[in-house]
Formats: C-alpha cells, structure tokens, sequence
C-alpha cells in the first residue's frame, strides 16, 4: 500500500468530456486543499465536492475564501514565499563574524520572525498589493532588530513599526539581504541574479565552460563595486553580467549581511546602475535606476513584475515549471483590474477557464 501511486501521489486523472479531461469533484477538491492550505480536503470541502458545489467560479472562489482563513494557510504561503524568494531559515545563515561583528544569533532570529510577519501580511492582508510588497513604509521588529536596522522599537516583543528611510519593502529585507550576500562581502551578481530570476522570471543562461567564474578576491582597500566592475569588463564575462551586476550595484549600500551602510573603503558608496529589458531579454532598452528605492519603485510598476509573481504561484501549486503563458497572461489581466490586490490574485488563480481542465 505504501509503495502504490494512489498513495504517493495526487492524481489529475479527470473525466473525458467533449475532448478534454475535466478534473472530477475530488481532484477539484485536493487541488484546491493542497495549492492554499498545503493539505489534504477538509471535512467541508469533501462535502463541498459530494454535494456537486466545486463546479462554478463563483463556488470555487467561495473556497478560495474560506480556505485563505484558515491556520493552515498562513504556513503554506510562507512556504511558497522561501521557495519563490530563496529565502531559507536565516537563524541557520552564519556570516564571517570578523567582518560581520554585529550580525548576532538574536538578529538572524529577528530577520526570520521579520520575513514571516510580513509576507503573511502582504499576501493574506486584506488590502495589500504590490505596491507594499516592495515598497511598505513598515516593516515587523523588537529591538535587537530595530538596533540593528537603526530604527525605533515600540516594546519588547515583535512590533508593527516604521520602518524610516531604509527598510520597508521586500528588497531592504534583512532575511532576503542576508541570503544574498557572501560570508565576508556583498554580491552584486546573487542580488542581480536574484531580482532577474525570481523577481522578473528571466532566466539567465549559465556561463561558458571555458570562462572562470570565481568571484573576485577581498581586497577591503577597494569598494565592492569597483572589485567587481575590474571583473566583469571581458568581453566574455559581460555576456550575462550586463544583466546582474546593474542591478546588484544599487544594493551596496547594506552589506553582506543587511546592515545600512553610507561607505566603504573610504569612499560614498555609488548605487547607480541600470535594468536592460524589463519584460524579457530581448528587449534591449535601458532604464536607468539609482539604489534599492529606486529599483523598488521600477518592479513595483512593470507589468514584467506582475507576470512573474502569478507565474511563480502557478509553478507552485501545480509543480510544473514551463507554465502555460496564455493563462499567466490573462491571469495577470484580470488581476491588473484590481489593482494588483494579492488577496484577489488568489481568486483570480482559480478563475481561468482551463483551471479545472487537463490535457
């Protein structure tokens, strides 16, 4: 029994009607269950899928509704949100403490607790859009993270609080900052990388077996940019790092491990740099942007953006990774009506006409 298919895994046989495979009542109902609350039907929605009433939009939606209220939901989004934002457990991120001093157990348990508090908020709030996903003038913190970030705590436990002018949104995030960052430095091509794959869904093709993809050594009397700049000027390597770095360089005012920072070596720190193709790779047009406000604002408000955070849910909830691109299109369309309101993308996710069809 427990090596059987119908054991391991969730079929989507369907019935075959007019050509096509329908989802019956109870794939309907497992696909629901495990795409928003990451666990098999509930009692109500096994007698939802008995009683014929997971046939409509408008019923489906109703689920939607319902499932996003229970605990299990907020688990099973902040599971998709480490997948999608390569975020793992930061407690477990150690960093090079000679170069990090500051960067303490207590902080990486802050960040995790940050990270957590505020996707559940942007992605189950009831007016939140993606607009606050980069650009929240709060964020959650207790004061050894406050003191880390240089903002103000309201008391001893995790707060709502402002987040001034250096925090806020997903890209001044310590957990995500953290990540990318090297033990002893920043990384502008894993920020760069990061922002084009995970946050524009455009996949950068690997580097040339013959070229050497060693970063470039320390050298603390140098910037970081001006390391990397030296590094990427070969022909062979500006291939695809025309595509990172840019965007990397605007994050080098926090360091490897998410603190603010105003210089390094000695020098202000220059955040300048440059986004070529906002929808695809193709598209060779530049826009110009200046640190991470600046880049914040420019994913916030192209439709690229938008694409790829349905693009990302899709490939979640049905674990196939070359998506179907008419149904992402139209997705991101209806949702676009909303004003980009995750909590009606949700909704919208079920609303496709082939939702519930299967080749």
């Amino acid at each position: 029994m427990l090596m059987s298919p119908a054991f391991l895994y969730r079929t989507e046989l369907g019935d075959y009607i007019n050509g096509r495979f329908q989802l019956n009542a109870y794939e309907v109902a497992a696909l629901l269950s495990y795409t928003f609350i990451g666990s098999s039907p509930d009692a109500l929605l096994q007698q939802a899928s008995l009683s014929g009433e997971l046939i409509s939009q408008a019923q489906l939606r109703t689920q939607v509704e319902r499932l996003l209220k229970l605990p299990e939901a907020e688990a099973n989004m902040l599971h998709f949100s480490r997948q999608w934002l390569e975020t793992k457990d930061t407690v477990t991120l150690n960093k090079d403490e000679r170069y990090f001093p500051d960067y303490s157990a207590s902080v990486r348990e802050a960040m995790n607790e940050e990270f957590d508090l505020f996707l559940t908020d942007i992605l189950l709030g009831q007016e939140k859009d993606i607009d606050d996903f980069f650009n929240a003038d709060y964020t959650y913190a207790n004061p050894p993270l406050a003191d880390y970030y240089g903002i103000s705590a309201g008391g001893n436990a995790f707060d709502k609080v402002n987040a001034g002018n250096h925090r806020g949104g997903i890209l001044r995030m310590g957990a995500v900052l953290a990540n990318k960052g090297e033990d002893s430095s920043t990384s502008p091509i894993l920020r760069g990388k990061f922002v084009r794959e995970r946050l524009m869904c455009q996949e950068l093709p690997p580097p040339p077996v013959n070229v050497d993809a060693t970063p470039p050594a320390l050298d603390f009397s140098k910037p970081t940019r001006e390391r990397f700049e030296s590094h990427t000027a070969e022909a062979s390597c500006q291939n695809c790092h025309q595509y990172m770095d840019p965007i990397g360089f605007s994050f080098e005012q926090y360091d490897g491990a998410g603190k603010f920072r105003h210089t390094e070596a000695g020098k202000s720190i220059d955040t300048s740099g440059h986004i070529i193709g906002l929808i695809n790779l193709i598209d060779d047009e530049t826009h110009h942007i200046s640190g991470v406000d600046d880049l914040s604002n420019t994913l916030a408000s192209s439709e690229g953006t938008a694409l790829c955070v349905v693009e990302q849910f899709e490939r979640f909830s049905s674990g196939v990774g070359e998506t179907e691109a008419c149904t992402i299109e139209n997705t991101t369309e209806r949702w676009r009506t909303s004003g980009y309101n995750f909590k009606q993308l949700w909704l919208e996710m079920v609303s496709s006409k082939l939702y519930l069809i299967r080749q």
